[in-house]
């Protein structure tokens, strides 16, 4: 039986902490931060301009970039930065973005992960070629230092032992325990997927972090690039995305900003684009010119079928998908219940995420939405919670209106109920355009973290329906879709000219599509305090997180779900 091929990163990162080296190299899961961005650009510029083949000076020392070595015998693989060669003697020379460590006596040496990254290179060229190699070499960017590293016995011993341990742990049928209040977590790419402390705390019954020394789940500074200009091109500028129409151009989106592109009807969108989009992970979202959502691009999804797995079979438990959709509608109910309060009080201004001042306890809506919200916790089949959601959901747009402000009369924004397929009014037309990108945002989340999002556990599932999608947006649907819909309204950013009306249907025009997508990107953004684990998170991160708690569970990393509730 032949050995599994360890990269040498993956070796590193086995080092630097078990778990990272499990959700990297057994399930496939990457995730880039500004350390990953600035470490891949240091790493690729060395790799540019490789000079011609040409006779060679005496003493001169000649360098190869970029190769790649493996062996069979030994089950490793890696990519030399640098293989340098001088006086017949070849090294390799490994490039980390960081700075060098150093010693007491502020002599500059190499990380103990960073040696066995290093050592495995070794091995692999002696065996390429034949002879022995002493040395190799850690450039530290950050300190700009070369650090020379013996390749003692010692070290070559440590590399073997640390290989096999790392196979060892990459059969495990899950994830190695996280680090707890560990400082390698901080910087860490896969710090919002892996989760530790939330983990351990989940785990513990004592979830609340508001007292962490750092920040867990990071607020994302990226944007969606809304691309709607009908006849645009979209190409690749370097590391940027440039929009021309007929040869003009419109505007310019560097990747170090983006996080995801939505387009709209008729753009077209070039292949190098498209791949520079895939490589840096970025999602491409395709709608039609009015909304309507179409595909999706997406980067390769995780490998690691064994979690599809686990999601195909909690899908068919009854119990599990009770209980999973029981905490999902409380949560939305509960939500419903704290928007209705706080516009109230408001009078349909925007209200504050830390204000916990209600309207007065004897307000009916108010009181039959608390009942439904503990009623759905009981409920003893998924009919019956069917029922009571729909219940809730019609004695909360029977309210809908009360949250409208409208001092001038004016009857442009009037809602009578909940209406779509088409919707019959703007206020249903907004309603049904926000939930469609709420959609769309659960349905991406979704696929970053390795689940099927067409496989649910209470929305049933048909052709073409993303039932995960539509389960997990619930809990999201009063506290950022409907509160855009009240922003947009309440503020008087739209008018009729924003709106195109045909027969029985309404639907945004461009220009109310482009006020949307700001305050719906805005609201995305807002900071709130996670009601489960006391420190500030924005909504994306939020929304991104519920979706990783939910493959937690179904891993068996944590004991059961808990929806999202605001307080």
């Amino acid at each position: 039986m032949e050995k599994e091929l360890i990269p040498a990163s993956m070796l590193n990162a086995f080092l630097y902490c078990e778990r990272r080296f499990y959700l990297e190299h057994v399930e496939r899961v990457m995730a880039d931060n500004i350390h990953v961005l600035d470490g891949r650009t240091r790493h690729e510029k060395p790799l540019r301009g490789q000079p011609a083949l040409r006779s060679r000076k005496k003493d001169e020392t000649v360098t190869t970039r970029s190769v790649t070595l493996d062996s069979e015998s030994l089950g490793l693989i890696a990519v030399l930065d640098l293989l340098e060669e001088k006086d017949g003697v070849s090294y390799p020379v490994e490039h980390k973005r960081q700075h060098a460590p150093r010693n007491a006596d502020d002599q500059p040496y190499a990380w103990d992960n960073d040696e066995v990254q290093l050592c495995v290179q070794v091995l692999l060229l002696e065996e390429h070629q034949g002879s022995p190699v002493e040395k190799g070499y850690v450039y530290y960017h950050g300190s700009r230092e070369r650090v020379e590293v013996a390749i003692t016995p010692e070290l070559r011993e440590k590399t073997i032992r640390a290989a096999e341990r790392a196979r060892e742990v990459s059969r495990l049928p899950s994830a190695p325990e996280p680090l707890h209040e560990s400082n390698r977590c901080p910087a860490c790419s896969l710090l919002p997927i892996c989760l530790p402390e939330e983990t351990i705390a989940l785990r513990s019954g004592n979830a609340n972090l508001t007292g962490s020394a750092r920040a867990l789940a990071p607020i994302d500074d990226s944007r969606t690039f809304y691309v709607q200009e009908q006849g645009a091109y979209l190409s690749k500028q370097g590391e940027s995305i440039v929009v021309t129409k007929h040869g003009e151009k419109l505007g310019t989106m560097p990747l170090a900003d983006l996080s995801e592109v939505i387009i709209f009807g008729n753009v077209q969108l070039s292949t190098p684009a498209m791949q520079l989009l895939m490589q840096r992970h970025i999602p491409v979202s395709f709608l039609s010119a009015y909304g309507r959502y179409i595909g999706l691009l997406q980067p390769e999804t995780s490998p690691h079928g064994p979690l599809r797995k686990k999601q195909y079979a909690a899908s068919l438990n009854p119990e599990f998908s009770l209980t999973l959709a029981r905490k999902i509608v409380n949560a939305k109910i509960h939500n419903c219940r704290v928007l209705l309060m706080r516009s109230l009080r408001a009078h349909g201004d925007d209200w504050e995420e830390e204000d916990t001042a209600t309207t007065e306890p004897d307000d009916l809506a108010v009181l039959r939405l608390r009942d439904m919200e503990g009623k759905a916790l009981a409920a003893s089949g998924v009919e019956e919670l069917l029922g009571i959601e729909g219940s809730a959901a019609h004695f909360y747009f029977q309210n809908f209106s009360r949250m409208i402000r409208d001092p001038e009369g004016n009857s442009f924004f009037n809602f009578e109920n909940r209406n779509r397929r088409p919707p019959r009014d703007p206020i249903n037309t907004l309603l049904s355009f926000a939930y469609a990108m709420l959609a769309r945002d659960l349905h991406a989340a979704i696929l970053a973290a390795g689940l099927d999002p067409f496989v649910g556990f209470y929305h049933s599932e048909k052709h073409g329906r993303p039932a995960l999608a539509l389960d997990l947006m619930e809990e999201f649907r009063p506290i950022v879709a409907d509160s855009v819909v009240l922003t947009l309204v309440n503020k008087k950013m739209l008018s009729s000219s924003d709106f195109i009306h045909f027969q029985d249907a309404w639907m945004l025009s461009e220009s109310g599509r482009k006020t949307f997508f700001g305050t719906y990107e805005t609201r995305k953004r807002t900071v709130i305090k996670h009601p489960v684990f006391g420190y500030k998170v924005d909504y994306r991160r939020a929304m991104e997180t519920q979706v990783r708690f939910l493959a937690a569970v179904l891993r068996g990393d944590i004991p059961e779900y808990q929806g999202f509730r605001v307080r």
